[in-house]
């Protein structure tokens, strides 16, 4: 008895199962235990059961083999045909060879249980070693976004800065110095200043980063929250490069967004 179980990622459970006739009832049983243990992927599950050297795998059919004979001799009276082209003639025809109905053995069943367990054991353990790796790659780039994030905080006043000054410059160059209200122009500048502020997004950006970790180190089947607060993790990047006007502030932003396709990529991974 050979039992073979293969594991490719997908969002959900998807089983090819392929197992001898003589445990197709025992089929239910065995979906029910792959899908217990392994939850999600794309199963290819194979169990090859090869006969003992005293099992015919065909017996010949006697009731056809003898109407074949009947036929053929009615036939052949009248021509010269010998017994040897005639009973290769018959063995060559149809549904002369019939394959043996093999009853459900429980003893077998038994061992072919123990078997199923052993592999699926096997494949979990795999799945751990990998999930270990897996775990510290995903923490290695959250921790990368972080240190981006710390960065474009240092950049947080020149970033200011910049605006404001761009801002009086276009002003000037439209408008005479004498014709500027200066009160008014502060109290547009505050209000434009505050529409790019990005405070709120860095603080949102650093609390989804560190649920992710928490989310992460939670043994429960967590893949597809993860998913969700990448995407939350996604929008934030985008809010804070579209507000940035700010080329150093772009580029962090841009390398942020790299870490966080290659996190989405590998969540595909985890259950």
């Amino acid at each position: 008895m050979s039992i073979s179980i293969k594991s490719v990622n997908s969002k959900t459970f998807d089983l090819n199962l392929r197992i001898p006739f003589q445990f197709r009832e025992k089929e239910n049983d065995i979906r029910k235990l792959l899908q217990k243990h392994l939850v999600r992927g794309k199963i290819d599950f194979n169990i090859l059961l090869e006969s003992g050297p005293n099992q015919a795998a065909h017996k010949i059919n006697k009731a056809v083999f003898t109407e074949y004979l009947q036929q053929l001799k009615d036939v052949t009276d009248e021509l010269d045909v010998t017994d040897d082209a005639m009973m290769s003639t018959i063995s060559r025809l149809p549904n002369i060879l019939s394959q043996e109905k093999e009853e459900f053995d429980h003893s077998v069943w038994k061992d072919c249980l123990l078997g199923i367990e052993g592999a699926i054991d096997e494949l979990v353990n795999f799945r751990n070693i990998e999930g270990a790796a897996l775990k510290l790659d995903l923490e290695s780039r959250i921790d990368i976004i972080f240190k981006l994030l710390d960065q474009i905080a240092s950049l947080e006043g020149e970033r200011m800065e910049l605006v404001q000054s761009r801002l009086k410059k276009q002003l000037e160059e439209s408008v005479q110095n004498e014709n500027i209200n200066n009160e008014r122009f502060e109290q547009e500048l505050i209000y434009y200043l505050e529409k790019l502020d990005i405070t709120e997004e860095q603080v949102r950006l650093k609390s989804h980063g560190n649920l992710f970790i928490e989310t992460l180190n939670n043994e429960s089947q967590q893949g597809r929250k993860l998913g969700f607060i990448s995407q939350e993790i996604g929008r934030e990047i985008n809010t804070i490069g579209s507000k940035a006007n700010h080329a150093g502030i772009q580029k962090l932003v841009v390398g942020m967004k790299d870490e966080l396709e290659k996190i989405k990529e590998q969540l595909f991974n985890i259950l």
